[in-house]
């Protein structure tokens, strides 16, 4: 197999064996150090307090779902209770 890459290597142009030579030497690396890449522990609470400003009503329902979910709004006439009980 290491003969057939060699002549594929040799029939590409200078740039690119120089390319492909990279290439191997960052697998090789990849393969000696046994990971995929530098793994971070998590850290809590890096965020807290950049928070500055939270609407009272985050948490509310958004309108577009309001039918959806069968809330009725102030201006709405029948109940979603109305509606399946006229069927």
């Amino acid at each position: 197999m290491s003969a057939s890459i060699e002549n594929k290597i040799r029939k590409l142009p200078v740039d690119m064996q120089r390319e492909t030579e990279d290439f191997v030497d960052f697998l090789l690396e990849k393969a000696s150090n046994g990971t995929e890449g530098p793994v971070r522990e998590r850290k809590l609470g890096l965020m807290r307090g950049t928070v500055n400003y939270m609407a009272p009503d985050f948490d509310a329902p958004l309108e577009i779902f309001h039918e959806h979910m069968g809330i009725i709004t102030k201006d709405e006439k029948i109940t979603c209770y109305e509606v399946e009980t006229q069927w």
